[in-house]
């Protein structure tokens, strides 16, 4: 840390302690969004939250319903996780339009995770479920407080469509089962492999739960088809119907079952059953020394999804109204609604894509439309359970199996990816290959590593380039917009102008390094004194390269290097291993060129020039190489170190400014070789080959 950041450091942390009751209080404000909005709260806001909540509130039930399902978990269980991350996010949102509880997606993860590492059930399953919810809150939370929501980043978008279209098949795929009413089918097992079985055993299907389970499909799916045709020939009600449509297929459906199976001591389909009235009683999970590394394990990847989806949904809903959601915020919400629902038998939520975009058309104003949301599903806990006895369970995985197929990406996504990185789509289709052939733990592993690695990748392997200046523009533009610019002006001879478009740090200063000496050596004039073989070390081989240039017979008009010109202005931080590496190249084109060839530096950024500055105090007294560990700051260089030298004499604030300075710089104090009997070659300073 050098003596600027040191004193950068001091100053912030006086600056922070002088106003620590204010800060504190701002912190503890931004934890609880509602305490800045619900002053403001207007007869306005109102009527859009309780136009959006009641909508909310008839689609809530059936999907509580359907995920509790697909998650493993009883019925009711699946209204208080939509209960609490109903409500609780109410209080901590920074979105207006997002929706928080159980998901198709999520709830897929859950299950899977489950029948994984808990199979056999040797773990209470509600246990399980809810201790992934509690130790996956817990972390959620201390991402949200230490302000860690920046990790989310590193994950691109193309991760999080692959591995929702490879979902969206999956449970597609495992509904199958449930529609047809063909039992003994592992639901958990790949996708390709549901299918198979379940063909395997059409023999045993019971044609009555298949009676429920395909009609029930054909239903949502034309009601669904009908009703946007509707709205596209102007018949807006046609919109509130559509958004209903699974509550509609939810009652007609049950209403039926309750007429076949009324009166009969067994009922001759399969059917939820009895499901308790209202909330469970608040309890720990049951989490021990015995299985929370089990729990731990499973609850990772389940986390991961929670986290990648939520951030998801938030960000796309904040970027289509016109805010601006704190993922830290969003984080510390998440965790907060995960591990209080924990405590009465819920399992892990996050933000839904379907329900958030409902809630966004049916103009949801702020996030207060979750308190209404809650009021009805508590309605449905304590009022209406009785009704939950009768539904049939064929037509549940039709529901599902219909409202997922939204999440599935057109073939348009894919194709727009690969029109905008090659990458992003094969990274798109490792997600859902994975997802589907294999299972979805493996998919969020493999997917993550492979964006991480192609980001590692894209850091340490920049794409750099020497510019040329345009007449037309006035500007330095790179080799690729040279070609179309016939106005392009020769940069003065031995003269080199670098842009380093990233950072130049430990990553990629060597590989960056590389480059620009390889530039040097393939475009300026090889001006050492030639060496013996054994003067050399034994991987110089630049004496051999020059000498194979030569013998290509091509006429090149070539100049001895006199300076190199850095624009830093795409450097948004440097280190060490970056300055060592410039030091490094400055010896290395020295011995190249045979004088000292000058760094100067146009565009670096305030926060990078103490680091350039260490880099030319210590170069101007030596070419010797920096310390592995330095132990003094640029205020502290070496006594030795050249005076008189302005460092600001190296500084620009454009590369024009650069390139006129060291156009001054007067070649014959730099030549040294003229002593060497040199001369007839070097006063040319232009070399034919």
């Amino acid at each position: 840390m050098s003596k600027t950041e040191i004193g950068e450091f001091r100053e912030n942390a006086r600056e922070f302690f002088a106003h620590f009751p204010t800060h504190a209080k701002n912190y503890l404000l931004e934890l609880v969004p509602i305490a800045g909005w619900l002053p403001r709260y207007n007869r306005d806001w109102l009527y859009g939250d309780f136009i959006a909540g009641l909508t909310i509130g008839i689609v809530v039930i059936p999907q509580a319903i359907a995920y509790a399902t697909l998650a493993g978990a009883p019925v009711q269980n699946g209204l208080f996780t939509m209960f609490f991350g109903m409500v609780l996010y109410a209080w901590f949102a920074t979105s207006k339009d997002v929706t928080v509880g159980a998901t198709a997606v999520l709830s897929l993860v859950i299950g899977q995770t489950a029948g994984a590492y808990n199979g056999d059930k040797h773990i209470d399953n509600m246990t399980f479920l809810s201790g992934m919810a509690l130790l996956g809150g817990i972390v959620q939370l201390l991402l949200g407080l230490l302000r860690l929501g920046v990790i989310v980043d590193f994950i691109p978008s193309a991760v999080i469509s692959g591995f929702c279209s490879g979902s969206g098949i999956v449970v597609i795929f495992q509904q199958f089962p449930g529609i047809l009413g063909t039992p003994n089918i592992n639901t958990n097992d790949a996708a390709y492999l549901v299918i198979i079985n379940t063909f395997k055993n059409i023999k045993n299907t019971v044609w009555l739960n298949a009676a429920f389970g395909i009609p029930t499909l054909i239903f949502v799916v034309s009601l669904k088809l009908g009703t946007d045709f509707l709205q596209r020939r102007g018949h807006k009600w046609a919109k509130w119907v559509g958004i209903s449509r699974n509550a509609i297929a939810l009652v007609l459906f049950t209403l039926i079952s309750f007429g076949v199976n009324r009166g009969l001591a067994k009922p001759i389909i399969k059917i939820v059953g009895n499901v308790p009235v209202g909330f469970a009683k608040p309890q720990t999970p049951d989490i021990n020394s015995g299985n929370i590394g089990q729990i731990a394990s499973a609850a990772a990847g389940v986390t991961i999804v929670a986290i990648l989806e939520h951030i998801a949904v938030v960000k796309s809903y904040g970027r289509l109204n016109g805010y601006v959601a704190k993922a830290d915020q969003e984080l510390t919400a998440l965790g907060i609604i995960n591990i209080v629902s924990s405590f009465f038998g819920g399992f892990t939520a996050t933000a839904s894509f379907s329900r958030s975009a409902i809630k966004s058309q049916s103009g949801v104003r702020t996030p207060g439309a979750g308190f209404l949301v809650g009021a009805i599903i508590v309605i449905a806990l304590y009022a209406i359970n009785a009704a939950y006895y009768y539904i049939p369970s064929a037509s549940i995985s039709a529901i599902i199996a219909a409202a997922i197929a939204e999440l599935v990406s057109p073939l348009s996504v894919p194709k727009q990816l690969f029109d905008i990185k090659i990458i992003d789509a094969f990274i798109f289709f490792l997600a859902a290959f994975i997802t589907i052939f294999v299972n979805i733990e493996y998919a969020i592993y493999a997917s993550v590593a492979l964006a991480l690695a192609v980001f590692l990748l894209r850091v340490a392997r920049p794409h750099n380039y020497a510019l040329v200046r345009s007449q037309a523009s006035g500007t330095w533009v790179p080799p690729t917009t040279a070609a179309k610019d016939a106005s392009i002006v020769p940069t003065p001879a031995g003269v080199v102008v670098y842009k380093i478009v990233s950072s130049f740090s430990y990553p990629n200063a060597g590989y960056v390094s590389d480059q620009i000496r390889e530039y040097i050596i393939n475009t300026t004039k090889y001006g050492g004194v030639p060496r013996a073989a054994n003067d050399r070390t034994w991987s110089d081989d630049t004496e051999e390269r020059v000498a194979a240039q030569e013998k290509l017979g091509i006429t090149v008009e070539k100049h001895v290097l006199k300076a190199l010109v850095f624009d830093f202005s795409a450097v948004s931080q440097t280190d060490s291993t970056g300055i060592q590496n410039l030091i490094d190249l400055r010896r290395d084109l020295n011995r190249f060129a045979g004088r000292p060839v000058a760094f100067h530096f146009a565009n670096v950024p305030p926060h990078v020039r103490p680091q350039i500055e260490y880099f030319l105090e210590y170069s101007l007294k030596s070419d010797s190489a920096l310390l592995s560990r330095p132990t003094h700051t640029v205020e502290q260089a070496p006594q030795g170190a050249v005076r008189g030298w302005a460092l600001d004499n190296f500084f620009h604030v454009s590369v024009d400014e650069a390139v006129a300075a060291v156009e001054k710089i007067p070649i014959d104090n730099l030549l040294k070789d003229e002593e060497k009997g040199e001369k007839e070659k070097d006063d040319e300073d232009v070399i034919q080959i």
